[in-house]
């Protein structure tokens, strides 16, 4: 797997915090504006998409990004211990 540049890295940095910034408005947002912002949510995966970035890849790391510190670590913890399990 290659190294990503800066400016590829800024790319994926602005996505995931768009959809992170969007993804709060949607747990506080009444429910005629929720749509809407499920379907920005999936405009902004979809321009990632086209600039070459995986989506489920972007997914996980929004997922994460927003667990609090301790719950990613174990998280974390456990993808280390199933994937060390299963390639021994």
């Amino acid at each position: 797997m290659e190294k990503i540049n800066k400016n590829t890295q800024g790319a994926l940095r602005d996505y995931v915090e768009r959809i992170n910034n969007l993804l709060d408005q949607v747990v506080t947002a009444q429910d005629k504006y929720i749509r809407p912002l499920r379907e920005d949510i999936k405009d902004i995966y979809k321009a990632a998409q086209r600039e070459g970035f995986d989506k489920g890849a972007i997914k996980e790391v929004v997922r994460r990004k927003r667990m609090g510190d301790e719950q990613r670590e174990i998280v974390q913890l456990y993808d280390e211990k199933y994937f060390e399990s299963i390639l021994k």
